[in-house]
């Protein structure tokens, strides 16, 4: 794409264990201008039991880098794994927050959901949770028969269930999963106010800046 100087922009997503800081310059230079990086758990423990098995230490450099030289990477976290602890979504939490400090801007958050058929929906695929707090939910779209439908065949209404979990309550869970979305968001909207003015300071005094003063 470089030998060729094609005009395109283009998006990407990627391990952070199949990137280095040569590589991610040449597919900036190339045009990818975005990278999704499906990072799952900031916690090294779940990395390993969910055979993610990425260097928990490599992913803010990494991304951080990515921002540096021009990619806007996109960090995607899970969280509710059936071996999870409180202790766990706290790396997961800090993690997150170590990315917008480094200028990471767009962090995402999501409930694992069962897969079926995949490792580990065949592992639990008989012990899957529903939420009962769905059902109470009012809303036209659904009836009652739904509900039934959904409680009687699991399998194919997997998002409407989660995994057991051998640590955390649901309701731990839950809140941990709230909290930690607020309090990156919140960080993320506070550097983004606080920056703004910074910028607009710097742009100023690069604007006042005489010719003779760019050669210095």
């Amino acid at each position: 794409m470089l030998e060729s100087d094609l005009p395109v922009s283009w998006r990407v997503s990627a391990r952070v264990d199949r990137m280095d800081k040569e590589l991610l310059a040449l597919m900036c230079q190339a045009g990818c201008h975005e990278m999704f990086f499906g990072i799952e758990s900031g916690s090294a423990e779940i990395q390993k039991s969910i055979h993610k098995n990425l260097d928990v230490g490599e992913i803010v450099p990494m991304l951080a880098y990515a921002q540096h030289v021009g990619i806007k990477p996109t960090a995607s976290f899970i969280v509710g794994f059936p071996d999870e602890t409180l202790e766990n979504i706290r790396e997961t939490k800090n993690m997150a927050v170590e990315l917008v400090k480094r200028g990471v801007k767009d962090v995402q958050f999501h409930m694992l959901v069962p897969l079926p058929g995949s490792p580990l929906g065949k592992t639990f695929e008989n012990q899957f949770v529903f939420d009962e707090a769905l059902a109470k939910m009012p809303g036209p779209m659904w009836q009652a028969s739904d509900w039934d439908l959904i409680r009687r065949y699991p399998a194919i209404f997997a998002s409407f269930y989660s995994f057991p979990l051998q640590h955390v309550t649901p309701l731990q869970l839950r809140e941990a999963y709230l909290g930690m979305a607020f309090t990156v968001k919140g960080l993320a909207l506070f550097f983004r106010l606080w920056r703004a003015p910074l910028n607009l300071i710097r742009r100023i005094m690069l604007h006042k800046r005489t010719p003779s003063e760019f050669q210095t």
